[in-house]
């Protein structure tokens, strides 16, 4: 789980860091360029949103529901019982 947490920490922060790169955000500037920070109002608005959005599709496809849980406890209490 901590090497899933890692991971995610690392290409989130790459990609954050490669947007804002494109854009042209530098950070030892006081003040950003226009074009610097219309990537920043992107980062945390669109572009953030898009793996949110994905993730929300990705569920119509999830399979498991309440009638399935149940089923599988139940097989999960059978084997126990039988081991």
């Amino acid at each position: 789980m901590m090497v899933g947490l890692k991971l995610g920490l690392t290409f989130g922060t790459s990609f954050v860091t490669g947007i804002l790169g494109a854009y042209g955000y530098d950070s030892e500037l006081a003040t950003q360029s226009r074009e610097a920070i219309q990537g920043i109002k992107m980062t945390v608005s669109i572009y953030a949103a898009i793996p949110f959005l994905l993730s929300v599709g990705l569920l119509f496809f999830y399979e498991i529901n309440k009638k399935m849980e149940t089923q599988i406890e139940q097989d999960l209490l059978a084997k126990r019982a039988e081991g």
